[in-house]
C-alpha cells in the first residue's frame, strides 16, 4: 500500500485553519495550505530536491540548505505580543500530520510540542515551520 502523507481529506481543511485562526493568524491561511502542499511534495526528497520547492514566501531562514523547514511570520496578535515579550529566538511549530486518512477508517494524527530549534535559529523573530521529526524529509 502507498503510504499517502497528509492526503487530501477533511483535516486538510480543518488543521491548517486552526493553526491559522488559533497561533499564527487567519491571513496566513493561504500560506498554510500552500505549506502543507510543499510538504506534500516534498516527502521523501532529499535536501537537494528540497531546494526546487521552497518559494519566496516559504523558504528557510537565511537560506539553509540543510533543513526542509521554513519561516512564517507570527501575525496572531496575542501570539504575537506574547511571543516578542519573551525575545528568545525563533519558535518551533511542528505542523500536525496524517497518513491515509478515509472517512470509514481509524485515524491517527501525529501531534507535537515545543521542536527545539538550534542556536543557528537564535536571531530567527519568526514560527519555523516543519512537520514531527521532518517527517515529510
Amino acid at each position: 500500500m502507498k503510504s499517502l502523507f497528509c492526503n487530501k481529506c477533511n483535516l486538510s481543511e480543518k488543521i491548517p485553519q486552526l493553526i491559522a485562526e488559533e497561533v499564527l493568524g487567519i491571513d496566513t491561511l493561504s500560506l498554510l495550505k500552500e505549506r502543507y502542499q510543499q510538504m506534500k511534495e516534498g516527502y521523501n526528497f532529499s535536501y537537494e530536491q528540497w531546494q526546487g520547492l521552497f518559494t519566496e514566501d516559504l523558504k528557510p531562514f537565511r537560506g539553509y540548505t540543510d533543513t526542509t523547514a521554513v519561516t512564517m511570520q507570527i501575525r496572531h496578535q496575542l501570539f504575537k505580543q506574547d511571543f516578542e515579550r519573551i525575545d528568545k529566538g525563533s519558535i518551533g511549530l511542528d505542523l500536525p500530520t496524517w497518513f491515509n486518512i478515509e472517512e470509514d477508517k481509524p485515524r491517527i494524527m501525529l501531534i507535537f510540542q515545543d521542536p527545539l530549534r538550534s542556536k543557528s535559529y537564535q536571531d530567527c523573530r519568526d514560527a519555523v515551520l516543519s512537520s514531527p521529526f521532518g517527517l515529510h524529509a
